[in-house]
């Protein structure tokens, strides 16, 4: 199977196994109710973490119900993905998983630093990291998961490859339609897009 075809096929295996698990966990309180008894502001950056940690566990508390063999935390903060998801097949998927107010505004977000991602794909033989990104809302002091918001890509696809030169990020919208693209293609148009802003690093690809 070409990488275009295994990159399509991974998005719908991971397509479906988080739209399973939102189904099951469907919300989560942050605070006891008393605690905050007129709700919290909605600001995603303060919640993202809780969040994220709830899927990741939950996803490997039930992994045998989504149809994963194994789910491996990764151990640094400073990895590009958050977890290694090994498949029935043995297929290992890395993983990173974002979340996104749905009835915030719709924009461009930080997906990872152009040079860790670069390098990670320089050493990866795996078609890189898969992003699923989970709608939420939120409703007093809880938090809802919205099982037809959910946004899965490899940004190896990316329409446009942008680098913030502020925070030297790559960025993106979630929900930008897919284009057919190799890995190759992908490192170079990164690359060229980060010396554009000033943001240097060897070249190795």
């Amino acid at each position: 199977m070409e990488d275009k075809a295994k990159i399509k096929d991974i998005i719908k295996f991971l397509d479906n196994i988080f739209t399973k698990l939102v189904g099951k966990i469907k919300e989560f309180e942050v605070v006891n109710s008393q605690l905050l008894p007129f709700g919290f502001k909605p600001h995603t950056r303060s919640i993202s973490w809780i969040a994220e940690q709830v899927i990741l566990q939950q996803a490997k508390i039930k992994r045998k119900e989504l149809g994963i063999k194994d789910i491996t935390f990764s151990k640094r903060d400073i990895d590009v993905f958050d977890c290694i998801i090994t498949d029935n097949l043995d297929r290992k998927i890395y993983v990173n998983v974002k979340v996104t107010n749905i009835e915030g505004r719709h924009n461009k977000n930080d997906i990872s630093a152009a040079e860790r991602l670069y390098n990670f794909l320089i050493n990866s033989d795996e078609l890189g990291v898969f992003y699923v990104v989970l709608g939420i809302k939120f409703e007093n002091t809880k938090v809802k998961f919205i099982t037809d918001q959910i946004f899965t890509f490899n940004p190896i696809c990316l329409p446009d490859i942008y680098v913030n030169p502020k925070n030297a990020k790559l960025q993106a919208y979630y929900d930008a339609k897919a284009v057919e693209r190799t890995k190759k293609e992908f490192l170079d148009l990164l690359y060229k897009a980060s010396q554009k802003k000033k943001i240097k690093f060897p070249k190795r690809h």
